[in-house]
């Protein structure tokens, strides 16, 4: 896993601010790839290096070191620009809105079906094929 090491490297050289927003371009770059990949008529998978990628697991790869980069980054500029009895006060406020953002948006994905720009349905979990009301 290259992605730590990266970082380690680019956080050594560059100022904290740059360092955000290097990394959240990368990312924003690779959210708009990912879009142009995953449109209808587009390949599934691609050939890189004689293993064919699909769009899919590349794509849930890739999730799962952006939340981690990104979270990573988050709580190391907070830790940064807050002192120690700034962040004692205020650290629990932003991870109880962190808590209750994931219970919102848990609360309320059945509208979001059928709402990608793609107009691709989102694949639903049951293991019935009657739509449902």
């Amino acid at each position: 896993m290259g992605a730590v090491p990266l970082y380690a490297y680019l956080a050594g050289r560059l100022p904290r601010l740059r360092l955000i927003t290097v990394v959240s371009l990368f990312f924003s770059v690779c959210l708009a790839l990912f879009s142009m990949w995953a449109r209808p008529g587009a390949p599934a998978s691609l050939p890189v290096f004689g293993l064919h990628l699909d769009v899919g697991i590349v794509f849930f790869i890739w999730v799962g070191i952006f939340n981690l980069m990104i979270t990573a980054q988050f709580w190391a500029f907070a830790n940064d620009v807050y002192t120690v009895d700034e962040g004692k006060r205020l650290f629990p406020i932003v991870a109880f809105g962190a808590s209750l953002g994931a219970v919102l948006a848990r609360s309320s994905p059945a509208g979001w079906e059928g709402s990608a720009s793609t107009g691709r349905s989102w694949p639903r979990a049951s293991s019935s094929s009657s739509p449902s009301p």
